[in-house]
């Protein structure tokens, strides 16, 4: 509890007044009134009772209130399983308990519209086979369509008929609410325009009545609060007990929490008027969030926001395989980035007249990037004779592997007798590196009048050979 209470966000600091409080009133009845038709369409969608769809839409929204930091998300419902709405919100608060809001940085926009994209065709064919009337079996876009097409012999005619017409009918009621009647006027619409206008406006907007008229008669009332089921009865009357439901929700219980805090973190970016989202601080919220709705026999929300690879992948494979593939496609050109740092070479002159090489690499030496810093170093400076410097401004981090490897760097100018030298190193990434360099061959310096001193004082450049001409550049 205390580190939910340290999480919550701070609302002292933004001033809240009337004008304020009339907008989100309007705001809250309005987008209530839409999460109606919403959530019962969403409910249709995942196969569900709708009272199921209305049991999700209010209860993550009291929790949000107090957990989360933007005014603008709507708690709701979309998937399969309470029990799944329960673990989900668990494996959310616990990644926002350790400080994982992160993760969501290594979904990029290509993932993210690639997936989005492939969802929507997903959701768009679950509905052939309620507009044909016929049975559809399969997990993938792929599977859906190949029974699409072996069962559509049984479709009568008339029913798709019926249904484009329905399909027609909807799409026109929402372009007649956007009509505009009249020329525009400095003296603006007359009477009997605004009132045509209205009148037509209304009548789009009814297209969500449709949505609540067709769904019929729904229970009455509020569900008792209880623990979401740990059993289930399978249709060849084999009972389920919790392993097996947790073993057949798979990579779902990691990839759904992140897919909701997209959408969550997409929604605060869009109305987040010029403020910081932190990630995390959602991560705990919607976690929270879910676990309530589970208790209320509710589903956990999934609007499905998150590239060609990925729309390719979530369309031929199950939908979680290909937003992760997807990730780690990205993850793997942030580790080779990580991994290939830029350099830039100059020769310089000291004041005394030296030359010198100086070598600046962009970023921190880390693991994967050491053997090739060493190698480009090695080869750049094995060129010459002249004594090579290396800036150290943008490495404001290491560890004992890199450090491991400026040991042996500094051991292979060492034995060619080339002069080596760091310049302007951090304390800290210092430290590592004489931890385990020695110290006669570690040499840093701070102030450029110091690298005199040290060429000076160098017997390694007594005799030595003239420079070859060097190219400075990027490498």
């Amino acid at each position: 509890m205390a580190v939910l209470v340290g999480t919550t966000p701070n609302y002292n600091k933004v001033k809240y007044n009337s004008e304020k409080a009339i907008g989100d009133l309007i705001a809250g009845v309005t987008v209530g009134l839409t999460v109606i038709p919403q959530s019962l369409a969403y409910s249709n969608i995942a196969g569900l009772p709708p009272q199921h769809g209305l049991y999700g839409s209010f209860l993550g929204c009291f929790i949000y209130i107090f957990l989360g930091g933007c005014r603008a998300v709507a708690g709701g419902v979309v998937e399969k399983a309470i029990l799944l709405t329960l673990l989900a919100g668990i494996v959310e608060l616990l990644m926002g308990v350790l400080g994982l809001g992160f993760l969501v940085n290594f979904v990029s926009g290509p993932v993210s519209s690639g997936f989005t994209s492939a969802v929507a065709l997903m959701i768009a064919t679950s509905q052939v086979k309620d507009l044909f009337a016929i049975t559809v079996t399969g997990d993938t876009f792929l599977q859906q369509w190949i029974s699409i097409f072996k069962n559509l012999h049984n479709a009568r005619p008339w029913d798709p008929v019926l249904g484009f017409i329905c399909i027609a009918l909807l799409l026109l009621m929402r372009k007649i609410g956007m009509i505009k009647l009249g020329e525009k006027s400095d003296d603006g619409p007359s009477t009997r325009q605004k009132l045509v206008t209205k009148c037509l406006w209304m009548v789009g907007t009814c297209r969500n009545a449709i949505v609540v008229v067709a769904t019929g008669k729904i229970p009455s009332g509020v569900p008792v609060p209880q623990l979401p089921p740990f059993s289930y009865v399978r249709p060849d009357n084999t009972t389920a007990d919790f392993l097996d439901m947790v073993s057949e929700l798979g990579s779902g219980l990691v990839v759904i929490p992140l897919i909701v805090l997209l959408e969550d973190i997409a929604i605060c970016k869009a109305f987040s008027d010029g403020r910081t989202i932190d990630a995390t601080q959602e991560m705990i919220a919607m976690g929270v969030a879910g676990i309530a709705n589970s208790f209320m026999q509710a589903y956990p929300e999934l609007d499905l926001v998150p590239g060609v690879g990925t729309f390719v992948l979530c369309l031929t494979l199950p939908i979680e395989l290909g937003i992760l593939t997807g990730v780690i496609v990205n993850i793997i050109f942030i580790l080779y980035h990580a991994a290939r740092p830029k350099f830039s070479v100059e020769l310089l002159r000291t004041e005394a007249g030296v030359e010198y090489l100086m070598i600046t690499p962009d970023r921190c030496l880390m693991f994967p990037s050491v053997d090739y810093v060493r190698r480009l170093v090695t080869k750049c400076a094995a060129s010459s004779s002249v004594p090579v410097v290396i800036e150290c401004t943008h490495i404001y981090s290491a560890d004992y592997t890199a450090a491991t490897s400026i040991d042996q760097l500094t051991a292979d100018f060492q034995a060619r007798r080339q002069p080596l030298y760091f310049y302007n190193v951090k304390p800290s990434v210092c430290s590592i590196f004489e931890a385990v360099a020695k110290p006669e061959n570690f040499v840093v310096f701070y102030e450029d009048d110091e690298l005199d001193r040290l060429l000076a004082a160098d017997e390694r450049l007594h005799d030595k050979r003239p420079v070859p001409p060097i190219t400075p550049g990027h490498v």
